[in-house]
């Protein structure tokens, strides 16, 4: 039978993403990130989540859908792994399904700040069947790598090129 132990605390969300946009308002991301934590008996834990496609588990990048503004509201949607590592708990990573929305503001062509939130669900087995929800806020830098070709920039909505 599997070890049931809650986590402490809420635990910081270490990170990178990176994406691609064929189109203003439409791309593709890969992304995942790393929670240090304890459970309640003390001992070090930590929570993966990966976006990434791996091996032969079923999990794919996520797409995104966005305005084309500098205040720009955003949905994403994909599949990945979540899972936690820790020596009370074992390791387990499972299949899980992220969706969620945020908003991007561009603070000039280069950078910008970014905020998410995502639900990760994913098939809760041993403890109670169903499914288990992660919910994750998420607070961000927008570092622009801009290419070669034709240029791509945000509307400026209110009139200050920037």
């Amino acid at each position: 039978m599997p070890v049931h132990l809650s986590y402490a605390t809420v635990a910081p969300d270490f990170g990178a993403r990176v994406g691609y946009y064929p189109l203003r308002i439409l791309g593709v991301e890969l992304g995942g990130g790393v929670m240090p934590t304890r459970t309640v008996g003390g001992n070090a834990a930590g929570l993966m989540i990966d976006e990434a496609p791996r091996r032969s588990t079923p999990s794919a990048p996520g797409a995104f859908l966005q305005a084309p503004y500098r205040v720009a509201p955003f949905v994403r949607a994909g599949f990945g792994l979540i899972g936690t590592s820790s020596t009370a708990l074992g390791r387990d990573i499972d299949p899980a399904f992220h969706f969620g929305g945020g908003v991007k503001f561009y603070v000039n062509r280069w950078f910008g700040l970014r905020l998410d939130v995502i639900d990760n669900v994913a098939t809760r087995v041993g403890i109670s069947e169903g499914r288990a929800h992660n919910v994750e806020v998420l607070l961000g830098l927008i570092f622009r790598l801009g290419g070669k070709g034709k240029q791509r920039d945000c509307v400026d909505t209110d009139g200050d090129s920037m």
